[in-house]
């Protein structure tokens, strides 16, 4: 589950204990997606859109952007660093070292990009065939740099890689 996901999980739960407290029957006939999105003129990292919100708690978007900051304050979520409440949203600014370190434990533990049934297969890269009868030129170069980079690449990637430098157009000329 992303942050995003989490955040929307607990935005439904305060939503459904603010409705109790309220006395609001029913459902509030909102979607929490939309309203909980990337966050477009702050400089924060999520906003919690409260203007929907407005008509069936018969308040201002201001006063139940309070309540949902009180709210989601109190829940001490490691992944939120700090949370503003400005005309009726809720900017969420996110902890970048907690979302560093958990996506680097992530990445240890899945192995990202690297599939086993890659493992044991093997590439052929050709790369790198001047004409010696010719000068040789900065896009010779070319192909070796990236012949080579795909090579290591595939290694990285645990890939048998054989390197080929064809001498085709060294038989050509000479013949």
């Amino acid at each position: 589950m992303g942050i995003k996901e989490e955040i929307i999980s607990k935005l439904e739960i305060i939503l459904k204990n603010m409705k109790e407290k309220h006395g609001i029957e029913g459902n509030l006939e909102v979607n929490l997606g939309t309203m909980v999105e990337k966050s477009k003129g702050s400089s924060s990292d999520i906003s919690i859109t409260c203007f929907a919100l407005a008509k069936p708690f018969k308040k201002s978007p201001v006063d139940i952007a309070n309540e949902i900051a009180e709210n989601l304050e109190k829940e001490k979520l490691s992944y939120i660093e700090k949370l503003e409440v400005i005309n009726g949203y809720v900017n969420i600014f996110l902890n970048r070292e907690y979302i560093m370190l958990e996506a680097i434990k992530k990445m240890e533990k899945e192995k990202l990009g690297f599939k086993k049934e890659n493992e044991g297969k093997v590439v052929v890269i050709d790369y790198s065939s001047p004409n010696i009868a010719k000068q040789f030129h900065i896009g010779h170069l070319k192909t070796t740099v990236i012949g080579g980079m795909f090579a290591k690449l595939f290694r990285a990637l645990r890939i048998y890689s054989r390197r080929c430098k064809p001498f085709r157009r060294l038989w050509n000329t000479v013949w």
